[in-house]
């Protein structure tokens, strides 16, 4: 009977001692290892969750393996090339991505250690053919360009020893003294000194994109890369105001408006039958051609239609070609790019990014992936629409 009681103990035991302790959500608590998708703090020692210092989780790829926090390869005992999956900018291109990278393993190392190398990004041409109206990205003729101004650190497991900023060809040096407290790894941030731009993912308690490697033992050289890749598929905003200018039979710049804005019936010249079925009153009187007409509201006077479309009716109809052009069209990159890890940021850029309801869209065709859509500012002041101008810019000082 005793035995037994204690065999019922021990279990016991050894099955609340296997238990995990609660998680710790980022957002209330500093995270020794990397933020998961839902914002809660875990160990990131894991392949499929790895990464430190509140950084976001990364699965580590093929051939890599998370060592001292970082995904790294297990056939290399020296610095090599890191990488990993994200966005940001740094002086005249895009670098960051998921904490990663591969190289030797930097654990119990003391004593003062120096580390260099160079932080690149690829650099992927804009071509254009004004005889066939075309535009696309040159991913096959890509060529490595510099993070110029990137912040770049050395981690004793989650101390920071040393940071710099990467020179004008995205050199490095950082000197240090290492006291084999922790795993030591050095991290390019997706954060510059001039402009000052960080990209951090505001849906896991704004930790800031990174790519990093494991210092080699006696320190060394640790070149940090971030490789590019994109999917271009076929435009979509000019289907929709092809798909508006249909329904409603009016002209390619009327279209165009209704694609953008809210519409209302006006019943009376005081009163405006909206699309959600709500009604308000109109502090001046409506024109009198658009009496009794589904109307844009553009900012100015009513814009009469030619349709007999309820308010309900029409507003439902936009939003569904939104969702069916723009979402889908969205999607359909995604998955040619080979999907994002769940708890991803989608951001999008560009003239359809300043309409709410592409927004809406593409988070509902989004919606199995638990991913987070926002909208972009460039630069921190541009809004979206900017896009397309300051990555031209930037290509032009780079000498593009």
């Amino acid at each position: 009977m005793n035995r037994s009681l204690l065999l019922l103990s021990s279990f016991l035991l050894a099955a609340f001692s296997a238990c995990p302790p609660p998680a710790v959500s980022c957002a209330t608590a500093k995270c020794a290892g990397c933020c998961d998708a839902a914002g809660l703090c875990q160990s990131g020692t894991l392949d499929t969750a790895c990464g430190g210092n509140s950084l976001i989780c990364s699965a580590c790829s093929a051939g890599l393996t998370c060592q001292a926090n970082v995904c790294a390869s297990t056939s290399m005992s020296g610095g090599g090339a890191g990488g990993g999956t994200g966005g940001g900018s740094s002086g005249g291109g895009s670098g960051g991505g998921a904490t990663g990278g591969s190289g030797g393993a930097g654990g119990g190392q003391t004593g003062t250690l120096t580390v260099s190398g160079h932080v690149t990004y690829d650099f992927v041409k804009a071509t254009y053919s004004v005889a066939a109206d075309n535009g696309t990205l040159d991913f096959a003729h890509a060529t490595p360009r510099p993070v110029r101004n990137g912040v770049v650190r050395v981690l004793e497991g989650t101390t920071v020893l040393a940071t710099t900023n990467a020179a004008i060809d995205g050199a490095y040096t950082l000197t240090f003294t290492a006291t084999s407290a922790g795993p030591l790894a050095v991290q390019a941030l997706a954060k510059t000194s001039a402009p000052p731009v960080t990209v951090q993912d505001n849906t896991s308690s704004d930790a800031v994109w990174a790519i990093g490697a494991p210092v080699p033992l006696g320190g060394g050289t640790v070149d940090l890369h971030r490789e590019g890749r994109a999917v271009v598929t076929a435009g979509a905003g000019e289907l929709v105001t092809r798909i508006c200018q249909g329904l409603l039979g009016v002209g390619r710049d009327s279209a165009e408006r209704a694609k953008r804005h809210r519409a209302a019936r006006v019943e009376t010249p005081f009163v405006l039958h909206h699309e959600d079925g709500s009604r308000t009153f109109l502090g001046e009187p409506a024109p009198p051609d658009a009496l009794a007409h589904l109307c844009v509201l553009a900012g100015g006077p009513p814009e009469p239609l030619a349709t007999t479309l309820a308010p309900e009716v029409w507003g439902g109809l936009r939003r569904s070609a939104k969702q069916s052009v723009i979402g889908r069209n969205v999607r359909r990159a995604i998955d040619a790019a080979g999907g994002v890890p769940r708890g991803e940021l989608v951001t999008l850029v560009g003239g359809c990014a300043s309409d709410p309801e592409v927004l809406d869209a593409v988070a509902v065709e989004l919606g199995d992936l638990d991913v987070a859509v926002a909208r972009g500012n460039v630069l921190g002041r541009h809004g979206p629409r900017a896009a397309v101008a300051v990555g031209l810019v930037l290509a032009y000082a780079a000498g593009a």
